[in-house]
């Protein structure tokens, strides 16, 4: 596995995107045009990661694959949602879901922690730049079509995601597209029923993927519910079934589960883990299924990737 270098934006070296450059139905990274059914619809890092990746034998060809969740995963879902409710004048008086495109989190709007925010940004911004120059990315969300692009112009303006994602070619899926047309749109689904919308997603992006013959998939997904983690397994042995009837080498499948409502702090402090150390994930020459309890601290964490990659890549 190639070593993380620091980048300049515009000019990391990409991973081709999907096969033939064309886009799956169902990516939306206002890319797309087209929901699940195929029906129409309208930075520099500071993180350098060295060479102290995990020894590995010699094997076949790998395609890297890593996907994230949106919300609370990069987004802070949950520290916006509770600000809003302790300072719904600062952004607008909107809600969380219904933010307008007029009304933006700024650095002048007086939001709370809003230096803290920007970090934030700044830090998304950095992760899918590394992730992007070293394995194909996708966002994957059990949100509505368009709330990752709407929620990241509202409170996350600096970091011109749309346009961010058109350069890196990420494009978004929206799980919830993969619900069958005769379901009760009222009734809330369950989460193995969610797991199983975002698996569908998984297998997508992965199956427009253009790689080589004999080439084994390493896939990575990082989100901060169970449902992406099961949605990744069920993914996996989906991939599985493939390799063994194809003859080609089985698929890595790891999972980091990241920790559930977290604070803006802890949010921010396990995507600069992730980052720091995103290349030694991809380095295990084995599956993966790192989770970071509630209760844990930056200590634990760090703790559990030394136990993991045998390195703490932290800045």
């Amino acid at each position: 596995m190639q070593n993380l270098p620091k980048v300049a934006r515009g000019q990391i070296s990409l991973p081709a995107g999907p096969a033939g450059g064309a886009k799956c139905p169902t990516a939306d990274s206002d890319l797309s045009t087209t929901d699940a059914t195929g029906r129409s619809q309208d930075g520099d890092s500071d993180c350098y990661i060295d060479n102290l990746s995990p020894c590995r034998s010699p094997g076949p060809p790998e395609a890297p694959v890593i996907i994230l969740d949106w919300d609370d995963t990069l987004l802070p879902t949950s520290f916006l949602r509770d600000a809003l409710k302790i300072y719904p004048n600062r952004s607008g008086g909107q809600s969380q879901r219904t933010a307008g495109r007029k009304s933006k989190v700024s650095r002048n709007s007086g939001f709370p922690c809003q230096a803290a925010i920007d970090s934030h940004c700044d830090l998304i911004r950095e992760l899918l730049l590394a992730a992007r120059s070293v394995a194909h990315v996708a966002i994957v969300t059990l949100a509505e079509r368009p709330w990752v692009n709407d929620s990241a112009e509202h409170f996350l303006p600096g970091l011109n995601l749309k346009r961010l994602l058109r350069d890196l070619d990420i494009p978004v899926y929206y799980a919830v597209e993969y619900r069958k047309s005769t379901r009760n749109p009222l009734c809330p689904e369950t989460p193995p029923a969610c797991s199983k919308r975002m698996a569908q997603a998984m297998d997508d992006f992965i199956n427009s993927l253009e790689r080589d013959y004999g080439t084994r998939l390493n896939v990575l997904s990082v989100g901060d519910s169970m449902a992406e983690r099961e949605a990744a397994r069920k993914a996996a042995a989906s991939l599985e079934k493939k390799a063994c009837r194809a003859g080609e080498p089985m698929p890595w499948c790891k999972t980091i589960k990241f920790q559930t409502d977290p604070s803006l702090k802890m949010l921010s402090l396990e995507l600069r883990s992730l980052l720091c150390n995103l290349d030694r994930f991809l380095a295990l020459d084995h599956d993966l299924d790192l989770i970071f309890e509630q209760q844990d601290s930056i200590e634990d964490i760090e703790e559990k990737i030394l136990e993991t990659v045998g390195f703490v890549g932290y800045s």
